[in-house]
C-alpha cells in the first residue's frame, strides 16, 4: 500500500501563480457550511451514555448467583443532552425545508439529521427507562432500539444457537458437564428447528479475498517482527505507529495508545487514536491476535478514514451515517481471511441479543446459558462472557441493546458485497479508501466520489 493521498482541499499550487486564491464562498456555501455545522453538534456518544461507571457491580454479580443483574449505574446517561439535540434537529429541519441547495448538499444535511435523532432517541429512551420503568418507556425504548441498530432474525438465531449445541457430544461429557448440559437444555427449553441455515461466503470467495488481503496489507503485516510470538499492548501500539509512519505523511494526527484500563480495542475516529487495551481479558497477544487486531482496527476501522482526515466535513473523517454495520463487517471479513476455517463473526453476541429479544431471559439467566455454552465447547472464561452479556443489555442492565448485531448482519453484508464484486480490480479500494461509507450504499459512495474529486462545491 502506498502513502495514502488525503482529501484537502487548502493544497492550492501557488508557484509561478502569485495571485491566485481560492474561489470565494457563495452564500449558498457559507449557508450549508452553518447547517452542516450545527447539524453535526447535534450528534451524542451514545455508548459513553450507556456504559455503566461502578466497575465493583461486575464484581458484585460473579461472586453472588442470586442477583438478577448488576446494580449498575449509569453516570455519563445524560437524557437532558439529547433532549436539547433533538428540539435542535426539530429546528434545523424547518430551516432546511425552505433552503435550496444543490441534491448532494441536501442528501448529507438529511443523513446527518436523521441519524443524530435516533441516537438521541435511543439514549434518552434508555435514561427515561432505567428512572422511570413503565410499560410505555420500556415499548419506547425497544423501538428507538430497532431503530437505531436492527433487530435479530429469528431463524437465523436459532441456527447459530442449535450450531453450537450440536457441536457438543452428550455421550462424551464427564458427570458434571453431562448436569450442565441438562441445565442448558432446560434454560433453553424447546429447541426450535429453522427451515435454513444462515449465510456463509463461498471457499472460493473467501479464499481470493484471503490472497488480496495479504497483498493490500502487506505494508501493515510486514512490521510484525517475524521472531517474536509474544506481544504486548504497549507492541502492539509501537507497531501500529510504526505502520502509520510508514502509510500516512509526517503532519498526520493519527496514532496509537495503550489505554491503560480498557479491556479491548478500539478507534476514536473523532481523536485519532488506535487504543490497545491496558487490561486485555485474554493476556498478551499471540502472533495470530495480533495480525487479526491490526488488521480490524488499524486495517480497517482507522485506514478507511485516513484518506479524509482533512475533509471539511466530519463525517468524512468519522463515519457516515448507518456505515457502522458494514464498517464492523469488513473489519471481521478480514479477520475471517486470517483463519484457516470460516466462523461466523460475532456468533456468541447475537445469540446473547436473540436469547434476551426472543425468550426474554434476563440479565442472569443469559449469563448463565452463555457460561454453559462457553464450557461445554471450550471456553472457561466468565470475564469475557460477562462483558458480552453486559453489551446486550447495555444502558439499562434489562432490556436489550441490539448494537452487537452489526459484527454478524455486518459481516454478512460485507461478504455478499465482496462476493458480488470479487472480480472488479476497484474492490479494495471501494472497501478500503473510500472512507467511512456503506459500500452497498449508492448515495454514500457517490457522496464520497464526490468529496475525492473536488467536495461539495
Amino acid at each position: 500500500m502506498e502513502k495514502i493521498p488525503k482529501t484537502n482541499h487548502d493544497n492550492w499550487d501557488m508557484s509561478g501563480v502569485e495571485f491566485l486564491k481560492p474561489p470565494e464562498k457563495s452564500s449558498e456555501d457559507q449557508a450549508f457550511e452553518h447547517l452542516i455545522s450545527a447539524a453535526e453538534s447535534t450528534s451524542i456518544e451514545v455508548l459513553k451514555n450507556l456504559n455503566y461507571t461502578n466497575p465493583e457491580a461486575k464484581t458484585e454479580f460473579l461472586a453472588d448467583p442470586t442477583l438478577e443483574r448488576p446494580h449498575y449505574e449509569y453516570g455519563n446517561l445524560h437524557p437532558e443532552q439529547a433532549v436539547q439535540n433533538l428540539e435542535q434537529i426539530r429546528e434545523l429541519r424547518k430551516v432546511i425545508l425552505g433552503a435550496d441547495f444543490a441534491h448532494k448538499k441536501q442528501l448529507i444535511l438529511e443523513e446527518v439529521l436523521d441519524f443524530n435523532a435516533r441516537k438521541n432517541r435511543f439514549v434518552l429512551a434508555c435514561a427515561e427507562y432505567d428512572q422511570n420503568p413503565t410499560f410505555e418507556n420500556k415499548i419506547a425504548q425497544q423501538q428507538a432500539n430497532i431503530a437505531l441498530y436492527g433487530e435479530p432474525d429469528e431463524d437465523t438465531f436459532w441456527a447459530l444457537l442449535n450450531e453450537k449445541i450440536d457441536s457438543i457430544d452428550p455421550d462424551a461429557l464427564s458427570p458434571e458437564d453431562k448436569t450442565q448440559y441438562d441445565e442448558l437444555l432446560t434454560m433453553i427449553g424447546l429447541r426450535k428447528r429453522p427451515a435454513k441455515g444462515y449465510y456463509r461466503p463461498s471457499e472460493e470467495t473467501i479464499q481470493r479475498f484471503r490472497e488480496g488481503t495479504q497483498i493490500f496489507f502487506e505494508s501493515i503485516f510486514k512490521h510484525i517482527p517475524e521472531d517474536q510470538e509474544e506481544f504486548t499492548p504497549a507492541d502492539a501500539a509501537k507497531i501500529a505507529n510504526d505502520v502509520i509512519a510508514d502509510i500516512l505523511d509526517d503532519d498526520t494526527k493519527w496514532h496509537a495508545e495503550v489505554k491503560p484500563n480498557a479491556s479491548w480495542a478500539s478507534v476514536g475516529q473523532t481523536s485519532k487514536v488506535i487504543s490497545f487495551p491496558g487490561k486485555r481479558n485474554r493476556g498478551n497477544y499471540d502472533r495470530l491476535s495480533l495480525t487479526k487486531i491490526l488488521g480490524h482496527e488499524l486495517g480497517t476501522h482507522a485506514l478507511r478514514a485516513m484518506p479524509f482526515e482533512n475533509a471539511d466535513i466530519s463525517m468524512f473523517r468519522t463515519g457516515f451515517p448507518n456505515n457502522e454495520t458494514f464498517d464492523e463487517g469488513i473489519a471481521k471479513a478480514v479477520e475471517q481471511t486470517l483463519d484457516d476455517e470460516y466462523e461466523p463473526a460475532g456468533a456468541d453476541r447475537y445469540i446473547g441479543i436473540g436469547l434476551a429479544n426472543f425468550l426474554h431471559t434476563n440479565f442472569r439467566e443469559t449469563f448463565e446459558i452463555q457460561c454453559r455454552l462457553q464450557h461445554l465447547t471450550g471456553n472457561d472464561n466468565e470475564s469475557p462472557i460477562f462483558d458480552d452479556v453486559s453489551r446486550c443489555f447495555r444502558g439499562t442492565g434489562v432490556l436489550p441493546n441490539n448494537k452487537d448485531l452489526a459484527y454478524f448482519n455486518g459481516s454478512v453484508k460485507a461478504w455478499k458485497y465482496i462476493e458480488e464484486n470479487i472480480d472488479n480490480p476497484m474492490l479494495f479500494d471501494n472497501l478500503f479508501l473510500s472512507g467511512k461509507v456503506d459500500a452497498t450504499d449508492r448515495d454514500q459512495m457517490y457522496l464520497s466520489y464526490e468529496e475525492k474529486s473536488g467536495g461539495m462545491d
